[in-house]
């Protein structure tokens, strides 16, 4: 075998060739501040405050697996705004999503800024409800039969008074859509939105 440099810069004859890797630090850009895969049936009353009708539906019976995932489901306009950071601020927030049905949009929000997404693959930045930006981006689907198929995964992230908007069918896949400055954004909740 041919003989490499050590990392303490001595020659090395390995049997196996080694890796070293020099890892750089930098501040982080964003963290999780809370990830909830919907299984506690009560987290949806505790983390968060409700506009419109929602209920928590699991796959499985949770006596025999605690950790089986499930969903927040809502069948008309609704909101979960985060109780955590209803003071307005500058956040990352993501949504995993899946429509049951052809009609609708589902995103999040933060501040006055909604991102929101429907089944035919058209994104929309909008403030306050006014659209501000549209973007095409690969459709969802639908699904009614099976849950977890037919998801996507929209996200948001505002630094002052500029947007930086995100999608991908999953959370490995996503990518930035679109940034947009807007003066006129308001700080308020973070959350989800259903329309």
């Amino acid at each position: 075998p041919m003989q490499v440099i050590r990392a303490d810069g001595q020659w090395y004859n390995p049997d196996v060739h080694n890796l070293t890797i020099e890892v750089l630090q930098r501040v982080p850009q964003s963290a999780t501040i809370m990830d909830d895969d919907c299984t506690n049936t009560n987290s949806i009353n505790i983390y968060y405050t409700k506009t419109g009708t929602w209920t928590n539906w699991r796959q499985g019976d949770p006596d025999v697996n605690p950790r089986t995932p499930g969903q927040f489901r809502t069948t008309a306009a609704a909101r979960l705004a985060l109780t955590a950071l209803n003071g307005g601020g500058e956040y990352h927030v993501m949504g995993r999503f899946q429509f049951p049905g052809a009609s609708g949009r589902a995103g999040v929000y933060c501040g006055s800024f909604e991102a929101t997404v429907n089944t035919g693959g058209s994104l929309t930045l909008a403030r306050n409800g006014t659209t501000l930006a549209t973007y095409s981006v690969t459709a969802p689907g639908a699904n009614q039969t099976t849950p977890f198929s037919g998801r996507c995964v929209v996200a948001l992230r505002v630094r002052g008074n500029r947007a930086r908007v995100y999608y991908g069918l999953t959370e490995e896949n996503l990518s930035l859509v679109g940034t947009y400055v807007d003066s006129s954004y308001t700080t308020g909740p973070s959350g989800m939105i259903v329309t």
